[in-house]
């Protein structure tokens, strides 16, 4: 083996340019597939954030009528020691209850629709961290009892800054009309655009006492430290603090179109492999073909003085696999230096000072890539073996020829 990789190392270079053309392009199409990759994996991480981290969480607790109806009174009793059960449950990252209601949101001279959520600021911090998320004023955690932090665009329809006073108004849950005052603290840019324009975040005991619903939530959610393993934490939960009497499901199971659509991730992946390496497999192909055709006398030779036709078709496929290796060390280098940029600056992909939307989640004007491991070795190993496959039929070719007849050829 280690002649036969001598003789196919030499025979690359005897056209230099043929090969130089086919590694550059197999190495520009591994930096660009390494590139589309750091950008969908980092749209994506963006994605997750929002739709999981933020409103979803790993785990949901609910009542079981919840999730179809979301009746005010449909709620989770006992959430104050529900919450430290979960918080000495192995595997559980962050624990937090939610209680939500809609009510029309008044400012001074406006009102409008919006959504309540009623939290415990540090237990919500840990959860999503909205306090980073805070363009104006601060958290929730830094006003009094009755303080509120609401979404950019209600701010913005309500004419509302930190300092104002906004007033709920809604149904309780023993038939009153629920009402409460709450005082403005901070705007927040969650990256949804639905809670951005109708979002509305206060603190759990003041909601609960607006709505009369006394140490009750209408959802428990639960962080693990694994997102893989939220279906074993799932079943941890449920026999923990939920119980028959409860609903629990991960978060695939509480929003199945979120889950495809985080699933698309690895199909957009293939994809873009499946469309430059394509490109790529032809030029492979055709460089081992031409060889092949350009040295039939010189393999006749060798088939004449005693090489087999399997060590023929084995010096065919080193070559291509050699291409493979070199492209892949060249592209690589390409790829993490793109990386390395999609990182550290990223795309600006604004449009008219606005960043994107899509899905409901709102992205920066700037995307920045997100570099993981499969980013880097699957367009490396899809490139060898898309080399590989391509010199099978020149290499077939090879070890069919007949020593006299090849010889005979000019």
């Amino acid at each position: 083996m280690p002649i036969l990789l001598r003789i196919a190392w030499r025979n690359l270079w005897r056209q230099q340019r043929r090969t130089l053309l086919t590694v550059s392009a197999m190495a520009v199409g591994i930096g660009m597939c390494m590139a589309m990759f750091a950008i969908i994996d980092g749209v994506y991480a963006r994605m997750f954030d929002v739709l999981v981290g933020q409103a979803l969480g790993h785990v949901q607790v609910h009542n079981p009528a919840w999730p179809a109806d979301q009746q005010l009174y449909d709620t989770v009793p006992g959430v104050d020691e529900k919450l430290r059960a979960l918080d000495a449950l192995p595997g559980v990252k962050a624990a937090g209850a939610r209680l939500s209601c809609a009510g029309l949101a008044a400012g001074d001279q406006t009102s409008s629709g919006a959504f309540f959520l009623g939290v415990d600021p540090q237990r919500e911090d840990a959860l999503v961290s909205l306090r980073r998320r805070v363009v104006r004023g601060s958290w929730i955690d830094e006003g009094p009892p009755n303080a509120a932090v609401i979404g950019a665009g209600l701010a913005k329809e309500l004419e509302l800054e930190p300092g104002g006073e906004l007033v709920l108004i809604t149904q309780a849950a023993d038939g009153s009309i629920g009402n409460a005052l709450f005082t403005v603290v901070g705007v927040v840019e969650t990256g949804s655009a639905l809670r951005d324009r109708s979002g509305v975040w206060a603190r759990l005991p003041a909601l609960q006492e607006a709505l009369a619903l006394p140490d009750q939530a209408h959802e428990l959610i639960v962080l693990g430290t694994d997102i893989d393993g939220a279906d074993a934490l799932r079943d941890a939960v449920a026999a923990t603090v939920a119980g028959p009497a409860l609903l629990t499901r991960s978060w695939w199971q509480a929003s199945p179109p979120t889950a495809q659509m985080i699933n698309s991730q690895s199909v957009g992946k293939g994809m873009v492999m499946l469309i430059v390496f394509s490109v790529a497999g032809l030029g492979v192909l055709n460089t081992m073909l031409m060889n092949v055709f350009e040295r039939t006398r010189e393999l006749g030779v060798l088939k004449a003085i005693g090489m087999s036709p399997q060590r023929v078709m084995a010096l065919v496929l080193l070559e291509a696999g050699l291409i493979g290796v070199v492209s892949s060390a060249a592209g690589v280098t390409l790829g993490l230096l793109v990386d390395l940029y999609l990182v550290k600056v990223g795309v600006d992909m604004s449009a008219g000072g606005k960043g994107l939307s899509f899905g409901g989640v709102a992205f920066d004007p700037v995307i920045r890539g997100v570099v993981n491991p499969d980013g880097v070795w699957a367009p490396v190993v899809f490139v060898v073996v898309v080399s590989l496959l391509a010199a099978i039929w020149p290499g077939l070719r090879a070890a069919r020829l007949q020593p006299v007849d090849a010889m005979r050829q000019r």
